[in-house]
């Protein structure tokens, strides 16, 4: 997500991008319920955050059903 030029980001958004990395490299190894949390508490801070919505969603799926086998990172859509 394009937020602007490095020199003119504001805390709040470092913060914000921070805390995000750091819930997608959890949602990308797999640790769904961790994931979970931090992207709950972000959807909280930031309700209006697309992409904190999309893995959110995302994490509930799998954390209620896991991939079977090994994860490949590709999110299969089973409904339209």
């Amino acid at each position: 997500e394009l937020v602007g030029e490095a020199e003119n980001v504001g805390e709040e958004d470092r913060e914000r991008l921070a805390a995000f990395a750091e819930a997608l490299s959890a949602y990308r190894s797999g640790q769904w319920e961790k994931a979970l949390g931090l992207f709950e508490e972000l959807s909280k801070r930031f309700p209006g955050d697309g992409p904190v919505r999309t893995y959110l969603e995302r994490s509930r799926a799998y954390s209620a059903n896991p991939p079977e086998g090994e994860w490949d990172g590709v999110w299969v859509m089973l409904t339209k």
